[in-house]
This record gives C-alpha cells, structure tokens and sequence, in this order.
C-alpha cells in the first residue's frame, strides 16, 4: 500500500481551502490545515490536524511545513483592499526553504494572469480590485523566481456548483473571460490532481468549466 501524501493546506477555513481539505481526506491525504481561527474548521477526521497560527510567521510554517510532502496554498483576502498575499508569499517561500519541502500549488485568480487586460465590463470596478490582484501578481513574480517546485492556478470566475471533474485546461486565458466559470469544488480537484502530476511542476493553468 502507498505511503498517504502528507499534505499542509492554507485558506483551510475559506470556500475553496475548505473544498480541498474534504477531497483531500477523500484521498487518505493527511491533511494539516494550518488556520487563525479553528473554530471554523467543521470537518472531522482522523487523518485531520488542525495546526493554529498566523500565515505569516515564517518561524512558525517552517515548523508546521516539516514532514510534509507538498503545501497547497488557498488564500484569499477579506476585503478587497487587503494586500496580504504578496507578505504571506514570502514568509511561506521562507519557511518551505527552512522546512525543506518543495512543492507548492498556488490558487490565483483569470484577473492576476499575465495576459489579463480588464474588458470594458470591469473598467468601472476595476480601481476597487486592482489592489488585490496587483497584491496577487508581485507575490507570483516571487515564488517564479524560487527554486520551488511550484505551479500556480488560474481558475476564472468562482461558484458554489458541483463537483463535475469536467473542466478545461489550458496555458492561455480562454476568451470572453467574465462569461467563464467554474465551481470551487472542480478548483480543489485539479489542485489535488495537479500534486500528483509532475507535468505541471512550473506551469500556470487557467481552468474553467466545460
């Protein structure tokens, strides 16, 4: 029998975080969520270890991140002008180097592509959210720059739907962008697939729904 893929989640608590947390322990992953508020941690199980800290206590990950076999990174800011992203980024680059753990999968969003130009719709709204993809683009330019084994996933507009495992991937934002979509649970199948498949070690997917 394999050995079960160690594996610490981040973002546990939010929609997407806690989407993988559920497919992981499907998979008989040991999962550690590593969390600022476990109260909101609803899933129990014995392959579940709820690990309390701050994201950006690089001392503290490096501490949680030893032993494990790959980190999967779900964050997301509260309000649309928190730039956490890009300080969290760092104390995790820090603290897998310290841990000695390489692989990391990363959500991000269609907005914080490289090639993502706002269509007319966005022009309106887009000054209230550049913050946070703009938070989102300086810490992915730091982690392509580690020796990480990372890959970063674009997933375009997110949704509560099912968990069909029936999406499209692709290395290039699909066009008319605002009308494509898929379900965070499909986000946290490909996050997990993505750990298991060595072909998207230093690959940015976009995923949507079929």
């Amino acid at each position: 029998m394999d050995k079960p893929q160690h594996v610490l989640v981040l973002g546990a608590t939010g929609q997407t975080g806690s989407e993988v947390v559920k497919q992981a322990l499907k998979k008989n992953s040991v999962v550690s969520a590593y969390v600022r508020s476990p109260d909101k941690i609803t899933i129990s199980d014995k392959n579940l270890h709820i690990i309390v800290g701050n994201v950006q206590n690089s001392k503290a990950l490096a501490k949680a991140i030893q032993g494990q076999d790959a980190v999967i990174m779900a964050l997301g800011p509260k309000k649309i002008k928190d730039a956490i992203i890009t300080p969290a980024t760092k104390a995790i680059i820090n603290a897998m180097h310290e841990a000695k753990v390489k692989r990391l999968v990363m959500l991000s969003s269609f907005a914080a592509h490289p090639d993502f130009k706002p269509p007319f719709l966005m022009k309106l709204i887009w000054p209230m959210m550049k913050t946070v993809f703009e938070d989102k683009k300086v810490a992915e330019n730091l982690l392509k720059k580690t020796d990480l084994e990372w890959t970063i996933i674009y997933a375009t507009r997110l949704t509560n739907g099912e968990h069909s495992k029936n999406y499209h991937v692709s290395e290039t934002l699909p066009e008319n962008i605002l009308s494509k979509s898929i379900s965070r649970a499909d986000v946290a199948d490909f996050m997990l697939h993505s750990l298991e498949e060595t072909n998207f070690v230093h690959k940015m997917p976009v995923i949507s729904a079929k």
